[in-house]
């Protein structure tokens, strides 16, 4: 591969890292959105009193409420040398690595974690996903032999894709998709010249795909090789049986690898309660045909003003899958004329199947199962895709005045039409669109404390579309730039053209990137460790206590401690959030909640109204032992509970007669139980409690409860059979002549 492509692009994404990231890089800024704490949750206004309730982007609040603070957890276990199997601070306890939404595998995470404190950590764990995610596109397109230039460009716009920006606060997507490109050159390599090192890498490819994923993102692997197996084995059954032995053989060696994290995710899938889906909506059928606002996605609004994506149930639908406008329309040139300028037929084949794969997942029930999250697979093969366009039009000596003209027209067709509407159609329709808005955020939507961002999101939608956006102005030129190109052929032969036309394409898709990931200064997180008055108040009686918080609150966001953000004070709740919700005391019905209210709860914490900056906290009584544990016998028995980590807990059992011990912690297989060093059996009583025998002692006892997932002895058996077989693949295939060319 040419050393000078490698050069340039690291040269220019670290200019762009300076650009987007900039004081996160070294640690003064953090790569989380903190302004949405005192702008929409009620009981955080004191982190800024005078703000006025409209955040940066209130899309990626779950990663404050949610990834942040789990996060912080789970890089304090891995520094002290704990395993952080468990979560003690919500729902009344639940498996936490099992949980791959928080992303606790991912090897680039585990590396950061290693070695950097955790402000640096977690910054560069997503900067480093966005990255690896463009090295991975340029080895990809360098090894196919396409121009430097081509190849450079369009791996700065892949790894700029709105795809990353849109889920930026979701890192298993963006953790497991930077494989993707360097699983597709593995098996690449090996169908096309059989190289020896390209099953050991394509194990560790899939394997890494699994650590960074989660059990949704899994199936995106199934529906990649599935793509590829139809890409590489066409019409000949010979070719298919080639790709179904690497496929499937570095797909089992990946899934051995990554077996102990993998069998935990399945069982907390298998034991999770989750709600029955919402029947399909007809509309959303259109939800593929939607996505081809990609090639302008301001078209349908962003998330700063109204988005029309949630018409059609998703949102943001043409950025999930934008790589630049420019990049678009040459994706349309390479998926009409690329194949037969292709290194190889099967390359386009697959690129062209990736983007057909997206948009059948969004055109059919299956975007209950996938979502747009599915949107990595799309954006790879449009890269390709751009690049063959790129390379197509190119070479051509010829004018193609129809396309020419066809995105001429269309270049200043959406112009005129969204800046038209803008400023002559809209304000019109201002106050019925207005009044219509906060109807629907009153009656439905979670943030009912935020009427400044509605009304913010309603009149700022002509900004958004128009000309007074710069991003949409420097796409529209990028379309015209095509267009010209297309148009005039000796424009093709002059020195520069390429490198500008990648750049204009690129600089949208960077613009709008750099707004809508968070970047805070770190100040505003020292606060949120700290806490206000309410979590002060409440974490000076709970916090590194055993004993639980319930709350009773009109919303989410009226919480004292919304979602997980107990974490960060070390309170134990009772509420939480997460995709995949163990069978707990919140998924009970409300009758049988509030019958074991009392026996559950240590303290309670009630909110009587919406938007309250204060509630009314009930502390625990003096002389009333520990919620978590209950002593049920004819005689009482004292205890003390010692120790609660992400491992296991200890209770010191006085001296007294035989009884049962009730554990109200949530009930979940893997727990074990010792008591003075003699295995105790554990069993799950109703609704979602756990009880042991407990034998008569006239001396003290220690009662030790520990977690590990069920199959972990089996499972890390197997992974070291995978890590044998890893290692093994590239002294067994022998390297045989290829059929294509290296590149």
């Amino acid at each position: 591969m040419n050393r000078r492509a490698w050069w340039v692009w690291l040269l220019a994404s670290a200019a762009l890292a300076l650009a987007l990231f900039r004081g996160a890089l070294w640690g003064a800024r953090l790569l989380a959105p903190l302004d949405l704490a005192p702008a929409l949750l009620a009981k955080y206004r004191w982190m800024d009193p005078e703000h006025p309730g409209i955040p940066a982007n209130h899309y990626v609040i779950d990663q404050l409420t949610y990834d942040l603070p789990l996060q912080h957890t789970v890089y304090q276990a891995w520094r002290r040398g704990e395993v952080p199997w468990w979560d003690p601070y919500t729902f009344g306890g639940r498996p936490l690595l099992a949980d791959a939404h928080v992303n606790g595998t991912d090897p680039v995470r585990l590396l950061c974690y290693r070695l950097l404190p955790f402000e640096l950590a977690y910054n560069w764990t997503l900067i480093l996903h966005w990255a690896l995610s463009g090295a991975g596109l340029l080895a990809l397109l360098r090894r196919w032999g396409l121009g430097v230039t081509t190849s450079v460009g369009l791996a700065l716009a892949g790894q700029c894709a709105g795809y990353h920006a849109i889920f930026f606060g979701h890192p298993w997507n963006t953790g497991a998709f930077l494989y993707y490109p360097w699983l597709w050159l593995a098996w690449d390599a090996w169908l096309a010249e059989r190289r020896q090192w390209a099953w050991p890498a394509a194990g560790l490819a899939v394997a890494g795909i699994f650590y960074a994923g989660n059990i949704q993102s899994h199936a995106y692997v199934v529906v990649f090789a599935l793509v590829c197996l139809a890409g590489y084995g066409g019409r000949s059954w010979p070719e298919w049986r080639r790709a179904l032995a690497v496929v499937a053989g570095t797909g089992v060696l990946g899934a051995m690898l990554a077996a102990p994290v993998l069998a935990a995710q399945v069982e907390f899938y298998r034991l999770s309660v989750r709600p029955v889906p919402v029947p399909w909506n007809p509309v959303s059928w259109l939800s593929g045909l939607a996505s081809f606002s990609a090639v302008h996605p301001w078209a349908l609004g962003t998330f700063r003003t109204l988005d029309l994506s949630k018409l059609f149930g998703q949102y943001a639908l043409g950025f999930v899958v934008f790589t630049g406008s420019a990049a678009a329309a040459l994706a349309v040139v390479g998926a009409v004329r690329g194949r037969a300028r292709a290194p190889r037929p099967e390359i386009w084949r697959v690129a062209v199947g990736l983007v057909l794969a997206y948009l059948l997942i969004l055109s059919t029930p299956l975007q209950a199962m996938l979502y747009t999250r599915a949107a990595g697979l799309a954006v790879l093969g449009l890269v390709v895709l751009a690049a063959l366009g790129l390379e197509v039009l190119r070479q051509e000596t010829a004018a193609w005045r129809g396309w020419g003209l066809g995105l001429a027209g269309l270049a200043v067709g959406l112009a005129l039409a969204l800046n038209l509407a803008a400023f002559v159609v809209y304000p019109r329709l201002l106050p019925r669109v207005l009044a219509a808005v906060q109807r629907e955020a009153a009656a439905r939507s979670a943030l009912t404390a935020a009427p400044a961002l509605r009304e913010f999101q309603v009149r700022n939608l002509p900004r958004e579309i128009s000309a007074r956006n710069p991003e949409t102005v420097l796409a529209t030129l990028s379309l015209l730039a095509v267009a010209g190109l297309c148009l005039r052929p000796d424009w093709r032969r002059r020195p520069g053209v390429w490198p500008a036309l990648l750049a204009l394409n690129l600089a949208p898709a960077a613009m709008f990137y750099a707004r809508f990931i968070p970047n805070h200064p770190v100040l505003a997180w020292r606060l949120l460790q700290a806490g206000g008055p309410e979590q002060r108040r409440v974490a000076a009686e709970l916090a590194g206590t055993p004993r639980r918080l319930r709350e009773v609150a009109p919303a989410v966001y009226d919480q004292v401690f919304p979602n997980c953000l107990g974490h960060l004070a070390g309170v134990r709740v009772l509420h939480g959030y997460s995709a995949l919700v163990p069978r707990c005391f919140t998924t009970l019905p409300p009758t049988e909640q509030e019958a074991w209210a009392a026996r559950v709860a240590d303290a309670t914490y009630t909110t009587p109204e919406p938007g309250r900056p204060a509630g009314r906290f009930e502390p625990p009584g003096p002389d009333r032992g520990p919620a978590a544990f209950h002593w049920q016998g004819a005689a009482p028995r004292a205890l003390r509970v010692e120790l609660v980590s992400l491992t296991e807990q200890r209770v010191r059992l006085e001296p007294g007669p035989a009884g049962k011990l009730l554990w109200t912690d949530t009930a979940y297989p893997g727990w074990r139980a010792a008591l003075a060093g003699q295995p105790v059996p554990l069993r799950a009583v109703a609704p979602c409690f756990s009880e042991l025998e407990v034998p008569a002692a006239n001396a003290p006892v220690v009662l030790r409860l520990w977690y590990r997932p069920t199959g972990w002895t089996w499972t890390r058996a197997l992974a070291a059979a995978g890590l044998a077989g890893v290692a093994g693949a590239g002294l067994l295939f022998r390297r045989a002549p290829g059929r294509g060319t290296a590149g």
